[in-house]
């Protein structure tokens, strides 16, 4: 039987309901897989999570998982692992990304060699394209017509993956007639009409 650690990034949810998998912080489940596994063979253990909003950056859809324990019979034997430490979640494991060199590599002896990856811990992940923007002005009122009122617009990028050439947009606005309690949406011509 062994023990699996994963590590749940700031964007990614569990929900419960998988026999295999207990809760053990916000940020760690724990997973079994029973029985033997024999020499050469392998066998997976699944996990289902949801995608949830974050403040964004490269790591936060990106899932980590690592062995955590292994036993023969009743006898725990993680640290006769011959090339990882299991449940080490090391700075140099997690600097692995989806993709890179070093993902999905089972043959490397990162335990012994410094240069080589531990095979006992790797990411798997999703891309997520998520912007937002605020406008604010520090300008203090009140206003007349010829006022110049300046605006600053700020782009977010909560998600993933880079975002380049941004394009934005000024539409009409809501504006509220005190005298005529008039509500809704103001389009403005060139001439400074309004309907």
């Amino acid at each position: 039987m062994s023990r699996k650690a994963d590590y749940l990034p700031a964007g990614l949810k569990y929900e419960g309901g998988d026999p295999n998998w207990t809760i053990v912080s916000a940020n760690e489940l724990e997973g079994t897989l029973p029985g033997v596994l024999n020499p050469g063979a392998s066998r997976t253990i699944d996990l289902t999570l949801r995608i949830v909003a974050s403040s964004g950056g490269s790591f936060d859809w990106i899932n980590f998982a690592e062995i955590k324990k292994a036993f023969i019979g009743t006898d725990e034997v993680s640290d006769e692992d011959i090339d990882s430490n299991p449940y080490s979640n090391s700075i140099k494991e997690n600097a692995v990304k989806p993709g890179s060199p070093d993902d999905n590599v089972i043959t490397e002896d990162g335990k012994n060699n410094p240069d080589e990856d531990e095979d006992d811990h790797d990411p798997a992940g999703i891309e997520v394209f998520d912007l937002a923007l605020k406008k604010t002005t520090t300008a203090n009122g009140p206003f007349q017509y010829g006022s110049v009122v300046p605006f600053v617009i700020t782009v977010y990028n909560q998600g993933s993956i880079q975002a380049r050439d941004v394009v934005g947009g000024l539409y009409s606005f809501w504006i509220v007639w005190t005298g005529n309690a008039i509500y809704g949406p103001m389009n403005w011509d060139g001439d400074n009409n309004h309907s």
